[in-house]
């Protein structure tokens, strides 16, 4: 349920983002790393062509005030799975990556799609509800 929920907003906040600079769905991504200072995730827009740009989870869901505090649920599983995953990749929180596309599928609809890096190098395709658990 959550993961569907969540799925739906990075859907929403990349087709936003893509409409806002009247480029395709694909050539938006968004990027979660680990920020150092603050000790949570970070989101970054990349965009093709186009400096990327460090936003917040405000900014993916469209709003200036999360009122549910959705952000701060969203980046509790998020540091939990970047956690469990800088321990069986035996590296810190700082190495990972996930980046999230929308991709177009057979019928057309948009797929969002997650990919786990481990600096530069592609590590796995995750399913939402791995980085929702």
């Amino acid at each position: 349920m959550v993961a569907e929920y969540v799925k739906g907003i990075m859907q929403k906040g990349i087709a936003r983002f893509a409409k806002e600079l009247k480029r395709p769905n694909d050539e938006v991504q968004l990027l979660i790393s680990w920020n150092v200072e603050e000790g949570r995730p970070k989101f970054r827009k990349m965009v093709k062509d186009l400096p990327h740009q460090d936003i917040t989870f405000n900014d993916v869901l469209g709003v200036k005030f999360d009122m549910f505090n959705r952000g701060e649920i969203v980046n509790n599983f998020i540091t939990q799975t970047m956690q469990n995953y800088s321990e069986e990749l035996e590296c810190s929180k700082e190495q990972l990556f996930i980046v999230i596309s929308l991709l177009e599928d057979s019928e057309g609809f948009d797929e969002v799609k997650l990919h786990l890096f481990k600096g530069n190098e592609k590590i796995k395709e995750l399913q939402l509800e791995q980085l929702l658990t």
